[in-house]
């Protein structure tokens, strides 16, 4: 009994095996034929280099497009970061108003998340200022000399931490409008709706660019795919003869596809990295003349490796139409199912 126990597990033992074989000869022989298509479709693209040259530029310019728009939205927030503009919240206070109640407000309103620092002006800063920029600065003076007291009130600029809405900036406003020292409060409504405005602007043009160039790259690609469906069509019938599956048959075509569009991405990038090259110069020129200094970002390993697997992707999409169409072809050579 105990021989016949052993010789039942050893023969389960051989069946497990005999069983996992197929399965990994199956598995090994499913990535050796990719591998082998792959080279073929590389082989392919490289017989016909001029024109995968071509269906690459006219990819990679479509995506570069939308990448130069992402990178210029991307670099304007990180610059918007540390750009103080117009405040969204400028105090006046009364005249006379004593340095101890200013200071009072200051602190209680960066106890506030929403504040991100409040800027005081003095009297005499207001004044110097105001005779720094206007033209008429000697008649300023004299006329202040004869007055022999300083007409400027003290004021206070209001930066926000984040993006608030006009109603936060609004019950914040009435806030202080309620303070006997505050003489009055100005909103820059004009410069808030203007600023959402643009925003609103550059986010659903960046969406509507994108989604038109990206289905510009996918015509593209179906259009080149179809080209090498056609021309290989005859292949493709004596291969359905011999018993090929669907699978086998479209795979070629979907590595075209991959190779297409990861192609059209690298050509994106390097237009992206020329085009960032002529303009960081100029750009370092200009915002040096206010204070600020530029450093493109944005262009990095993950934006190089979002953007060629995007364009891969796109390339297969264009790939797979281009056999949709040509499916009823393929469908008439009595292709098995895969």
């Amino acid at each position: 009994m105990v021989s016949d126990g052993g010789a039942t597990a050893s023969q389960r033992t051989e069946l497990q095996v005999s069983d996992q074989r197929p399965l990994l000869r199956r598995i090994g022989g499913w990535f050796a034929d990719h591998l082998r298509v792959c080279g073929e479709a590389a082989t392919y693209l490289g017989e016909h280099l001029l024109s995968s040259f071509v269906v690459w530029l006219m990819i990679g310019t479509a995506l570069a497009m939308p990448g130069l728009l992402w990178l210029g939205h991307a670099n304007v927030s990180a610059l918007s970061q540390d750009w103080e503009g117009p405040s969204g919240v400028t105090v006046y206070f009364e005249m006379g108003t004593p340095m101890e109640n200013i200071d009072n407000l200051r602190s209680e309103l960066l106890a506030q998340a929403q504040v991100k620092a409040l800027v005081v002006t003095t009297p005499e800063q207001a004044l110097e200022a105001l005779v720094a920029q206007s033209s008429a600065s000697s008649a300023i003076q004299e006329a202040i000399a004869a007055t022999a007291q300083n007409p400027l009130p003290p004021s206070a600029d209001i930066f926000f931490a984040n993006d608030p809405s006009y109603l936060n900036i609004d019950r914040l406003a009435r806030q202080l409008r309620a303070r006997s020292d505050v003489e009055t409060v100005v909103i820059e409504k004009t410069w808030l709706e203007r600023m959402a405005n643009i925003r609103q602007l550059i986010d659903r043009l960046g969406i509507t660019l994108a989604l038109l160039f990206s289905s510009a790259a996918v015509l593209i690609t179906l259009a080149a795919v179809r080209l090498a469906i056609e021309s290989r069509l005859d292949e493709i019938r004596v291969l359905a003869l011999v018993g090929a599956t669907r699978g086998q048959l479209r795979r070629p075509f979907l590595y075209f596809g991959a190779m297409y569009g990861f192609g059209g991405g690298l050509v994106a990038t390097m237009i992206l990295a020329v085009a960032l090259n002529s303009v960081e110069e100029p750009l370092g020129s200009l915002f040096a003349s206010y204070g600020l200094a530029v450093q493109i970002s944005g262009f990095d390993l993950i934006f190089l490796v979002c953007s060629g697997l995007g364009a891969l992707v796109l390339g297969v999409v264009g790939a797979w139409l281009a056999l949709r169409q040509r499916l009823g072809v393929i469908n008439d050579m009595s292709v098995r199912s895969a």
